[in-house]
């Protein structure tokens, strides 16, 4: 996500402020229960069931859950960076 946003401005800061910003707004969604139909689709949500690695019997479901939502975002971040970035004359 922070590649795709990098590609929007041309100050290191503004990514950084960006991605700090969403993930600040990710994790107050994910706090408000009356969204829980959301929750499943934000990438903070996820991201303390990589915790579950550390576990004797390691609990995969939540694991896999949050390995495929990361995937996901990912993926679309991504192929938006790589087309926003394939248009941008670099010479400059």
């Amino acid at each position: 996500m922070g590649l795709f946003v990098s590609t929007l401005t041309e100050q290191p800061i503004g990514a950084t402020i960006a991605i700090v910003m969403f993930c600040v707004a990710s994790f107050i969604l994910d706090s408000i229960p009356q969204l829980g139909w959301l929750h499943p689709y934000l990438l903070t949500h996820w991201w303390l069931s990589f915790g579950d690695l550390l576990r004797d019997p390691v609990a995969w479901s939540a694991l896999g859950a949050g390995t495929r939502g990361a995937a996901a975002y990912t993926l679309v971040f991504l192929a938006a960076a790589w087309a926003r970035f394939g248009g941008r004359d670099i010479t400059s």
